[in-house]
């Protein structure tokens, strides 16, 4: 390559609030307040203005192009388009609220899962107290070795502290 070669310089990338703003300035849609802004930001922001240049020849280039009429059908074809993005967007919001729905009702699940387990738990502790006796002499009934020895134990008193049942 020789010395005279061009080498592009590299515009620095703008942020997308910036570049909708540029766009705005060559469509003319901006206010006289914002146009005047810019217009003093593009005096001081070299970068900024090749930005704007290339935007430029863009929009040069596609006054350029051929005009070509629109299909018959556009309108309709846009506007249904339009209705089913439109229907997207509710629905995606219905969407949310649907999931919130969720996740409060499995939130109840799990609060109403926790309540009927604790009740159980209590319900099982109640049966253990009602039981004492049998567990506090457990392992004598695994001596007796059969129900009939243990009702005899029972018939004499053993268990009642020396009362006889009979």
């Amino acid at each position: 390559m020789d010395s005279h070669s061009t080498t592009r310089n590299p515009v620095k990338a703008i942020d997308s609030d910036e570049y909708d703003e540029l766009v705005a300035y060559l469509d003319g849609e901006l206010d006289e307040a914002s146009c005047e802004r810019l217009e003093a930001q593009l005096l001081e922001d070299e970068a900024l203005q090749k930005k704007l240049n290339e935007l430029s020849k863009v929009w040069d280039m596609l006054d350029s192009l051929p005009k070509v009429p629109a299909a018959e059908d556009f309108t309709k074809s846009t506007m249904e388009m339009a209705v089913v993005s439109t229907k997207r967007q509710i629905t995606g919001t219905s969407g949310k609220r649907l999931l919130s729905l969720r996740i409060l009702l499995l939130c109840a699940a799990v609060l109403s899962g926790f309540f009927v387990s604790r009740w159980m738990q209590q319900d099982n502790d109640r049966m253990l107290v009602e039981d004492f006796e049998v567990i506090d002499n457990l392992d004598l009934y695994r001596v007796g070795g059969s129900v009939e020895f243990l009702e005899e134990l029972d018939v004499q008193g053993l268990f009642t502290g020396g009362q006889n049942r009979e």
